[in-house]
């Protein structure tokens, strides 16, 4: 859980700074960027309408487990915030 939480963090760190301090040195940069970014979203999206379509049951699985998700995690946020 740390582990996934500091590389979130980090991760949301260097895209606000992106947005904030574009002229900053970035240790690395992304390879063909911004079109590379653009490529592997659509990409992705591809393959999640081609699993809709292919497999419905599955999907309504899934976006069922989503939607009762979301309740409980703005719950444990909100029960987090008060401690």
């Amino acid at each position: 859980k740390s582990r996934f939480f500091n590389k979130n963090s980090y991760q949301r760190l260097q895209c606000g700074l992106r947005k904030k301090e574009p002229q900053l040195y970035r240790p690395y940069k992304a390879w063909g960027y911004p079109f590379s970014t653009w490529l592997a979203l659509v990409i992705t999206i591809i393959l999640f309408i081609g699993f809709a379509l292919s497999d419905r049951e599955s999907l309504l699985i899934v976006v069922g487990l989503i939607i009762i998700s979301y309740p409980c995690y703005r719950l444990l946020v909100k029960q987090s915030s008060v401690i």
